[in-house]
């Protein structure tokens, strides 16, 4: 989208998962390489509202080593079009999944080496038992 009012514009763009607003002025609009223009631009981009607000895209697959399938993840709002490809949905999970694992092993060390912390060893010489009962 692209609206003039006399040298002063505002154009509003997409791509690569970005939303553009750009407010301006030029000088020379027609002037080709004399065209001056002096903008402010803001961009926004979230991948997490695109993980939650889109849908499966059938389109984009990845197959990966142990054969399972993912599809990528795809948004259209009019005429523009954001998108996760399959490979981004599927590194996403395999890293949660790595994690939670890694967690998982991590809790259970670090419960492991408590109970082993609470409960030490006791060292009971072979001599002391049996010179204990002797002697009793």
């Amino acid at each position: 989208m692209d609206l003039r009012i006399g040298p002063c514009f505002l154009r509003a763009y997409s791509g690569s998962n970005w939303s553009h607003v750009e407010l301006g002025f030029a000088t020379n609009r027609n002037g080709g390489l004399a065209r001056r223009e002096s903008a402010l631009a803001l961009g926004f981009k979230s991948e997490h509202a695109l993980e939650v607000f889109s849908v499966d895209n059938p389109a984009d697959r990845y197959v990966a080593p142990d054969g399972t399938i993912t599809h990528g993840r795809i948004c259209v709002q009019g005429a523009r079009t954001y998108s996760l490809s399959a490979e981004q949905v599927f590194t996403s999970a395999l890293h949660k999944r790595t994690l939670r694992a890694a967690r998982l092993r991590a809790e259970q060390q670090a419960q492991q080496e408590l109970a082993d912390a609470l409960v030490p060893p006791i060292n009971v010489p072979a001599s002391g038992i049996s010179g204990g009962l002797a002697g009793a």
